[in-house]
């Protein structure tokens, strides 16, 4: 199992067009150099954060991760393994994030 160091997330990116799908345009993400990224929490490590929940964070906080026994025993090329990938933020770099108090 792979799980992140201390006061790290591990987030699972979720692409521009998955969220002009859903509906939800993110202003931020789609404008101003495009450095603002949303993605779901699949290990959140030792912090406040929750598994599941999404969160907003900079590209150029992030380290990607990605399954690199798949590229070395020749079953993916390295392209479609970073693509599949996961990153990982330090909890002081995710930007913003949804909770549940109602308020903005």
């Amino acid at each position: 199992m792979l799980a992140p160091n201390t006061h790290r997330v591990i987030i699972k990116p979720i692409p521009i067009n998955e969220l002009k799908a859903s509906g939800l345009i993110i202003a931020g993400q789609l404008k101003a150099g495009e450095n603002l990224f949303y993605g779901e929490i699949v290990h959140q490590g030792d912090t406040k954060f929750a598994k599941g929940q999404n969160v907003f964070y900079s590209e150029y906080s992030a380290a990607n991760l990605f399954d690199v026994r798949e590229l070395l025993t020749g079953g993916r090329s390295f392209a479609d393994v970073q693509n599949d990938g996961f990153v990982v933020v330090a909890q002081d770099d995710v930007m913003a994030y949804y909770d549940d108090s109602g308020e903005i």
